[in-house]
């Protein structure tokens, strides 16, 4: 008996604490991050790729790829955004 008290006790304390906190969880911002590196006796390359989906809607997609070689040290970056 004194076991299925506890259980509801710890439900109806949980409760009120999970209905104030998913709000805020789905008005949070949503990221993604990824990279990819490799590397040879010609030279090296990381390519990271982001991904952004703010409160607003707002999408920012970026992928940024550094090389060093033998012709030297590169960055190319593509960004896109949307709304």
């Amino acid at each position: 008996m004194k076991s299925s008290l506890r259980r509801i006790g710890l439900v109806a304390a949980a409760v009120p604490m999970l209905a104030l906190a998913a709000p805020a969880a789905a008005s949070a911002d949503a990221m993604f991050l990824d990279s990819t590196t490799t590397a040879d006796h010609e030279g090296a390359a990381i390519t990271v790729v982001e991904s952004i989906t703010r409160r607003d809607g707002t999408v920012v997609y970026r992928t940024t790829t550094y090389t060093a070689g033998l012709g030297g040290a590169h960055v190319h970056v593509v960004y896109s955004s949307a709304l």
